[in-house]
């Protein structure tokens, strides 16, 4: 059973300029594919993003290996799974 090695970092308050910022910009976004090889880790237990939503929308690329840690959360090199993204890059 997944237990996780370290405290997610939370916000002390909440800041709304920023997620305002960011919600402009999710509005804003057109996806464009890229030909740069990239490494992409994504954590099983991720309460953060959606990693099924992330891997949904990259998995055709060629150029993108996803690889998931399966004993991580949000903060990959704080989790348990670290040593796995050492040996990829």
């Amino acid at each position: 059973a997944y237990q996780p090695q370290a405290d997610e970092l939370l916000f002390r308050q909440l800041p709304i300029q920023t997620v305002i910022e960011i919600l402009k910009l999710i509005d804003e976004f057109q996806f464009h594919s890229w030909d740069t090889p990239t490494e992409l880790f994504l954590g099983r237990h991720d309460d953060v993003v959606d990693s099924i939503a992330v891997e949904k929308q990259l998995k055709n690329l060629t150029e993108v290996n996803i690889h998931y840690l399966e004993q991580s959360n949000h903060v990959l090199p704080l989790d348990a799974d670290y040593q796995e993204i050492i040996k990829v890059l």
